[in-house]
């Protein structure tokens, strides 16, 4: 149910109508028969008001007819109908007397115009004669209630991605496919009206009616322009060569004469015009080596062959032989370099996981902002690269087979295998120290991956033992008195990709350091080692 406020007629503090001029007043287009109706009044006069009446008419030239009445209280007005057309409303309201305002519906303008269209548009297209810059397409959108500004235009490339086009300038109804485009000959057409109705066509250009008229506004649009190729500019010529044959006279021998055709304005030296205009060579960076997990040392540019703006990385301060991350949503950092006057069109991330035989495209920035937010497909090894194409629609070629990507990243979701294996007194001797045995796996092991920690109970609190161990298997531990005569230990292992695991000790560790002191008899005096230093000798032994 579609709901539009309804600008009431109601009684003021002091007794005048308030109205709208039906000149000034905007109609609204709904393509469903069900519209609510708010009523609009001020509510100090609210209980003023006894009834309010529901005018409506099916046309500027049709007549009032009363349609519904509520009481004044009643905050909207439901209006159905089944017939499309134009509906005038107005709102007359009833006080307490009996008087009603206004008094002659006949002579106010409305309060609303809606007008009811469920029809969706017709759309058809004409291929006009190409040009320089591309094919230009005419769409021709057939509706009572036509909204040309919201016309979209598709061509299909031989990736099978369909790619939008703006119109072209002061032309709302006309599209050029660029020349450079490699394309199927497929479009499509998006229309639209006023109501809200759309409807979708699909073409194929070369069964696709050919206009008449070879001097249409768009043939004539596209011989002053600037185009961009490369991200270089080249001027079209601001006028096409009239080749209208000039009258002529025949030669001794019957052939003609090279003055046989001549512009209107000047004479066209056919010899020594130039077989065809020359494009600005562009240095073709030379392939970087397809090596694994191989990042460029500097900002690596990929260049489509129609492409205007490139692309650069932004590389991490260490570069490293490949991106190793433990999620599979990433964001991918880059920056878009020599923007032509179109600006930035499209921006695209493809990856393959077979390197690079063969890409699929991941997804599309739409911010185009240098950032985009992409989700891998899974764990594994992806080649990743961004292309970009301009405004008007060059570029964003997508990569090729045997092409190198720009980086590698690789997924790694999987922990590491952590075992702690015993925790026991030295067995080699009784020096007080603890030997601490694990075994840690996985693919991506850190250098020095191990984390010892201890606690007096499970629950923690943890206190380091060591941090930063290679994966030798053993760490002799000396523990401190402090710690108790016993304690949990905990294993953890890091992995490059930020994956950790993490084991401990099922029963707490005996941290007795397995030394026990002996004592011997080595005499027996009657005065203290200690007094004034005297050390008197043992006193001898006697016997019977």
């Amino acid at each position: 149910m579609s709901r539009l406020v309804l600008a009431a007629v109601g009684l003021g503090l002091n007794g005048q109508a308030f109205a709208q001029d039906s000149r000034t007043l905007p109609k609204s287009y709904l393509n469903k028969g069900t519209v609510q109706l708010p009523i609009q009044i001020d509510d100090r006069v609210r209980p003023q008001i006894q009834e309010v009446q529901l005018y409506v008419k099916d046309g500027p030239q049709a007549p009032w007819i009363l349609k519904d009445k509520v009481p004044g209280t009643q905050p909207s007005f439901t209006f159905r109908t089944t017939k499309e057309g134009e509906y005038w409303f107005s709102v007359v309201t009833v006080d307490r007397s009996g008087r009603s305002l206004p008094a002659d519906v006949s002579k106010e303008p409305p309060g609303l115009i809606v007008v009811i269209d469920s029809t969706p548009p017709q759309a058809d297209v004409q291929v006009l004669p190409s040009t320089p810059e591309g094919q230009p397409i005419r769409c021709e959108v057939h509706d009572t209630y036509p909204d040309p500004s919201k016309t979209r235009f598709f061509y299909q490339t031989r990736d099978q991605i369909w790619r939008s086009l703006e119109c072209l300038s002061g032309q709302p109804d006309t599209f050029c496919i660029p020349a450079q485009a490699a394309h199927t000959g497929m479009i499509r057409v998006v229309a639209s009206d006023l109501a809200g109705n759309s409807t979708t066509r699909e073409f194929n250009l070369a069964s696709a009616p050919v206009a008449a008229n070879t001097t249409s506004p768009a043939l004539r649009s596209l011989t002053n322009v600037v185009v961009e190729n490369l991200g270089e500019k080249i001027a079209l010529p601001p006028t096409l060569p009239d080749l209208t044959p000039a009258p002529t006279k025949a030669l001794a021998s019957g052939g003609v004469s090279s003055e046989a055709f001549t512009t209107t304005s000047e004479r066209v030296d056919l010899a020594a015009m130039p077989s065809q205009v020359p494009l600005p060579q562009v240095p073709v960076a030379e392939p970087a080596p397809k090596t694994p997990f191989s990042m460029p040392s500097g900002p690596d540019i990929r260049r489509g062959a129609d492409t205007v703006p490139t692309v650069a990385a932004k590389q991490p301060d260490a570069p490293a032989k490949r991106y190793l991350v433990n999620n599979t949503h990433v964001f991918i950092d880059y920056q878009i370099e020599q923007t032509g006057p179109s600006g930035v069109g499209r921006v695209e991330i493809w990856h393959t996981r077979d390197m690079g035989q063969s890409w699929q495209k991941l997804s599309e920035d739409a911010n185009r902002k240098g950032q985009a937010e992409i989700d891998l497909p899974g764990e594994g090894v992806f080649g990743v690269t961004i292309v970009v194409g301009n405004g008007r629609g060059f570029g964003a070629n997508p990569p090729q087979p045997g092409d190198t990507p720009e980086w590698w990243i690789e997924v790694d979701t999987t922990k590491p295998r952590a075992e702690l294996l015993n925790v026991r007194n030295n067995p080699n001797g009784d020096d007080g120290t603890l030997h601490i045995t694990w075994s840690a796996q996985d693919k991506n092991l850190h250098a020095e991956p191990i984390d010892l920690y201890c606690a007096v109970n499970r629950q923690g609190p943890w206190i380091l033992i060591a941090k930063g161990l290679k994966n030798d298997g053993l760490y002799r531990w000396n523990p401190a008195a402090s710690i108790g005569t016993h304690a949990f230990v905990r294993l953890t292992v890091h992995d490059q990709a930020g994956n950790s695991a993490s084991c401990e000790s099922v029963q707490p560790v005996p941290l007795d350091d397995l030394s026990r002191p002996r004592g011997r008899l080595v005499g027996v005096t009657t005065t203290p080692r200690t007094v004034l230093g005297h050390n008197p000798g043992p006193l001898p032994p006697t016997g019977n």
